[in-house]
């Protein structure tokens, strides 16, 4: 009986996946209470909210109640 070589097919080495957070995104515990406490008291200037938004009228929703409460 003869041996049969088989060959591993080749295929493209796989792109390595990095899901991990970069090391100089991690704060120390004091420095991000520091920083939040800082914010709270001292919060950014932004600008004002201006309303573009009108009434729109809607249909009554008492029906037989005429508004008045039964105590």
């Amino acid at each position: 009986m003869a041996t049969l070589e088989m060959k591993p097919v080749e295929t493209a080495p796989e792109p390595e996946l990095n899901l991990l957070m970069p090391k100089d995104s991690e704060q120390s515990l004091w420095k991000s209470l520091a920083a939040n406490v800082h914010d709270t008291l001292f919060p950014k200037k932004e600008a004002p909210l201006v309303l573009t938004s009108t009434p729109v009228p809607v249909r009554e929703i008492w029906g037989f109640y005429d508004n008045k409460k039964n105590a």
